[in-house]
């Protein structure tokens, strides 16, 4: 069963289930990597950290988080109306672009790449451009990636009525907004920044009942639950795994 009533009653429930200030108050509380992840397994983090384990350290939690988002995408993907999936689909990417533009430009490739099925294939030393259909997207050259994924999205969204439209333009403006400001904010802005993002996608979201939109919005959120997990989690792998080498 797909449509957008039913992809909106999955929405709403797990954004009901996001992780609250006082988890994140809680998970920042605790001292070290194993307290921090055990916390997280048994708490509104348990969708993101599971199959994360604690062996491997640090590459082993940010791949483990890499899947988890992949995985959410395909299961809001299933969620939508057929016409609307590969347009879902395509978030994916998202998370991998910086190291996909790395690998494009002929940086080096770095062991835990091979391991990423979005990067993988860009991993041999040949390979400088389009490998397999999908994974990369043509961009005129100094473009930055994020735009022609951006371009490559807009394909793939199926028409819509105006009041669907006016919700992205609304989130597409609000992403920008963002990312402008929060290029030339001082580190202190950071925190406040993202505050502020969240309450306007708080606001989108509402906004977008029964409207495609909401999937999109939603994800926005995610990303952010992820990036600020990852901020929250990364630190501590990094120390464990120094500890364990001492």
């Amino acid at each position: 069963m797909t449509g957008i009533d039913y992809a909106q009653a999955r929405l709403q429930a797990r954004y009901g289930l996001r992780p609250d200030e006082a988890a994140w108050h809680r998970l920042a509380s605790l001292r070290g990597y194993t307290a921090a992840l055990a916390y997280g397994r048994e708490s509104a983090f348990r969708g993101w950290l599971e199959g994360c384990a604690e062996a491997g350290g640090v590459h082993a939690l940010e791949s483990g988080l890499r899947r988890r988002w992949r995985a959410l995408v395909a299961e809001v993907a299933r969620w939508m109306p057929m016409e609307w999936q590969a347009a879902v689909g395509w978030c994916a990417l998202l998370p991998a672009l910086p190291a996909l533009d790395h690998l494009i430009e002929g940086g080096e490739v770095l062991p835990w790449m091979r391991a990423e099925p979005e990067l993988a294939a860009l991993c041999d030393e040949n390979a400088s451009a389009a490998v397999r259909p999908g994974l990369t997207f043509p961009r005129p050259p100094g473009q930055p990636l994020v735009e022609a994924w951006l371009a490559e999205w807009r394909l793939r969204l199926p028409p819509m009525d105006a009041g669907d439209a006016a919700l992205f333009a609304a989130l597409e403006r609000t992403l920008r907004e963002h990312a402008a400001a929060f290029c030339v904010a001082a580190p202190t802005e950071a925190w406040p920044l993202r505050q502020r993002l969240q309450a306007r996608l708080d606001v989108l979201f509402r906004r977008g009942l029964l409207s495609p939109a909401a999937a999109f919005v939603f994800l926005s959120l995610a990303l952010l639950d992820l990036e600020r997990l990852r901020a929250a989690l990364s630190p501590r792998a990094v120390l464990a795994d120094a500890a364990a080498v001492s």
